[in-house]
């Protein structure tokens, strides 16, 4: 399953996996402040919420570059240090 982070495995050190599941990518998903580097207000980006929390419900099932398959696939495979936090504490 090579993607296009591949070539960039090359030059880490060190690489970690933030890997809380999906019920805690959800929960920062309703949680996350406004984001005004990517909307213009509160509101507008609220509105892309229901999409947003799709598309991380889908995490462990998708084929995608950003799925879990592909991250898994990269973390596995990567020879140097690393880590994998599985909780926010």
């Amino acid at each position: 399953m090579p993607t296009a982070h591949c070539c960039l495995l090359e030059d880490c050190s060190e690489l970690v996996f933030l890997n809380p599941g999906v019920e805690t990518c959800l929960g920062n998903c309703r949680a996350r402040p406004w984001e005004p580097h990517k909307y213009a207000d509160k509101e507008t980006q609220d509105r892309n919420l229901a999409f947003l929390l799709g598309w991380v419900r889908e995490y462990a099932t998708r084929d995608d570059e950003y799925s879990l398959r592909s991250h898994r696939w990269l973390f596995d495979r990567f020879n140097g240090v690393k880590r994998e936090f599985t909780t926010l504490a």
